[in-house]
């Protein structure tokens, strides 16, 4: 399969190209879900990449993304098994068109863990997703967020302002 690796760098003609296709909107593949880290998944996201990396660069992030998510997974799947209840990766409503992934979640007693490994800090992704999350528990839900690592003051002082739980991994 040709996934680009001759091509060193997204010519212009090609993101020329895709912005014309897709009325100068960012162009996404709409095909069928792929399985993350498969051949597919990786040539179908070098074809949506619009970034300036040559192929090279680009592929070393996109495998080290890959072994991250991995870990991660992995390890809300241990600490789910550790605690004994909820499903992994669940996906609720915030409210109309705003929706949450949760990593651990039990719908029905509106219980949920985000779940952390390694240093957080208050970024702007965090903020987005500590946002949803203290807009769930103004709805009833109990959320924790649980660290395998550290979390910095000012991100835990926003979750314990917004009514979130924090736990450590060894706490």
């Amino acid at each position: 399969m040709d996934n680009g690796k001759d091509k060193k760098k997204k010519s212009s003609k090609h993101k020329a190209a895709k912005a014309a296709k897709s009325g100068g909107k960012k162009a996404k593949s709409k095909a069928k879900i792929l399985c993350p880290g498969s051949d597919e998944h990786k040539a179908q996201r070098w074809e949506d990449y619009e970034g300036d990396w040559d192929y090279e660069h680009w592929e070393n992030v996109y495998n080290a993304n890959m072994g991250k998510a991995s870990k991660s997974h992995e390890a809300v799947k241990a600490y789910r098994d550790e605690i004994g209840w909820g499903e992994t990766e669940v996906t609720v409503e915030v409210k109309k068109g705003v929706k949450r992934r949760l990593d651990i979640a039990d719908e029905d007693s509106k219980k949920a863990i985000e779940h952390k490994t390694g240093y957080i800090c208050l970024s702007d992704a965090m903020q987005s997703e500590l946002d949803r999350d203290a807009q769930l528990v103004e709805q009833g839900w109990d959320i924790t967020w649980h660290f395998e690592g550290t979390a910095s003051g000012p991100l835990q002082d926003a979750l314990e302002e917004a009514g979130i739980k924090i736990t450590f991994k060894d706490d």
